[in-house]
């Protein structure tokens, strides 16, 4: 989870697509 606190870090518009691929990735493995 430290690759997605740095990726969220740098633009709160990043975080939120980050955050939904995520989820996503999540779902699909």
């Amino acid at each position: 989870m430290d690759i997605l606190n740095i990726i969220i870090g740098k633009s709160w518009g990043q975080r939120i697509v980050v955050l939904g691929a995520a989820i996503l990735y999540s779902y699909l493995f």
